[in-house]
């Protein structure tokens, strides 16, 4: 007979979490290849893309009541860390979509040497 097995509820969230997360990451690479060769311009899809993310950033920061500190000296850093780390990657990576399967823009991501 086959044996049932337990399920702990307590995972369920983090797995959900984790699936949703690389559900978005991996669709993130053909939507961005879909949304420049239909002619959005490069900078304004980075620009919602990043401002998108800022903002749920934002969100899970209050609902957790952990907000960061928002003194000038931080918010350079923080812009910093944000065009260094997501923006300028993200920018060739839009420039590169037209011209390389999207896939390949994914392994590039995913596999960084």
């Amino acid at each position: 007979m086959m044996k049932m097995m337990k399920v702990n509820k307590a995972h369920l969230v983090p797995f959900a979490m984790l699936l949703f997360a690389a559900v978005t990451f991996s669709m993130t690479f053909s939507l961005n290849r879909i949304a420049i060769t239909e002619g959005i311009p490069v900078f304004a899809f980075v620009f919602w893309q990043c401002l998108g993310a800022a903002l749920l950033t934002f969100v899970a920061a209050v609902a957790t009541r952990q907000l960061p500190s928002l003194r000038s000296k931080y918010l350079r850093l923080y812009m910093l860390f944000g065009a260094l780390t997501t923006a300028v990657p993200i920018i060739l990576f839009s420039f590169a979509a037209p011209k390389v399967p999207a896939g390949a823009i994914a392994l590039g991501l995913a596999l960084p040497p």
